[in-house]
């Protein structure tokens, strides 16, 4: 289950956290840089998560898909 989650503004370009080879987004399949990539925290400040800008879809670190976002800002599904 995910922890609390803080969206942020701020994008793997600006802080790159972590490392990730996501090309494109397996929900809305838009093509994925780094400024598409979107830092998520967690409620100790650690940054373990990402979302696409596009369909705001949550991925970890490891580049899984753990939300499903349809974009409209309501949930589809969490794995």
């Amino acid at each position: 289950m995910v922890k609390k989650k803080q969206f942020s503004d701020i994008d793997m370009e600006m802080l790159p956290f972590f490392e990730t080879k996501l090309r494109s987004c397996e929900v809305c399949d838009e093509y994925l840089t780094d400024r598409d990539k979107m830092v998520i925290f967690d409620d100790s400040g650690t940054a373990t998560l990402f979302s696409c800008r596009f369909c705001s879809s949550v991925y970890s670190d490891s580049d899984t898909l753990v939300i499903v976002n349809v974009g409209s800002g309501d949930m589809a599904g969490e794995s």
